[in-house]
């Protein structure tokens, strides 16, 4: 019983790993369809957000059927309950991903996309804490769970130069265009940084499986 029960635990990990990979390819397409302006990708990036909302109800009915059948105990419950919180963040992620796509389509009708480097770089981070979470979750690594949220300062340091040069952008300007340009950009900035939060919030949860304790770091 025992061996089946891991076997169980085991394929709802992979579950969230493939649940984690799909944020990972939208994320992906939204940053590609904002790099290239590209408002056919962005509408895939929004259709494509049901498949993560399917995968997060999924592993949830998993997860209420191992704590009713199997009535888990320590380490194996506080998988579980991690688990439902970890995919609950995950569809957020999406959430940021096609939030990103929506506001690509509008930089679209404008024909102008973002000049900042700084939203490349907070692209790049978000997708560089991303991969390293899911990393140390496969691994159950407290160390490299850790590390990320040092770089969630990183992120909200790009955010707030970010954001200062837009609303510094939008000071010297009186045309409609680059202001909306300049706000369409600083959501784009938001839902970055919304998305580094969340895998912080990932992060925490990795900790609280390894260990039992949880360290709130988005405070």
């Amino acid at each position: 019983m025992r061996a089946r029960f891991e076997n169980q635990l085991t394929k709802l990990r992979d579950h969230v790993l493939r649940m984690g990979s799909k944020v990972q390819k939208q994320l992906d397409m939204a940053l590609d369809s904002l790099t290239n302006l590209d408002a056919d990708l962005a509408q895939q990036v929004i259709v494509f957000d049901q498949e993560i909302n399917d995968s997060r109800f999924s592993i949830e009915e998993r997860c209420v059927e191992l704590i009713a059948t199997q009535q888990p105990a320590a380490s194996d419950l506080r998988f579980i309950v991690a688990t439902l919180n970890i995919i609950v963040d995950l569809e957020r992620m999406g959430d940021q991903s096609k939030g990103i796509a929506g506001e690509v389509k509008h930089l679209c009708k404008h024909g102008k996309k973002p000049k900042l480097d700084q939203i490349q770089k907070m692209g790049n981070l978000a997708k560089d804490m991303f991969e390293q979470c899911l990393l140390a979750y496969t691994q159950k690594n407290v160390e490299l769970a850790q590390v990320i949220y040092n770089r969630d300062d990183e992120m909200d340091d790009l955010y707030d130069s970010v954001i200062t040069q837009l609303i510094e952008n939008m000071a010297e300007t009186t045309k409609q265009k680059k202001i909306e340009v300049a706000y369409e950009t600083l959501r784009i900035a938001e839902k970055l940084e919304r998305f580094a939060d969340l895998v912080t919030n990932f992060a925490e949860r990795i900790v609280y499986i390894a260990t039992g304790d949880i360290q709130e770091t988005n405070v």
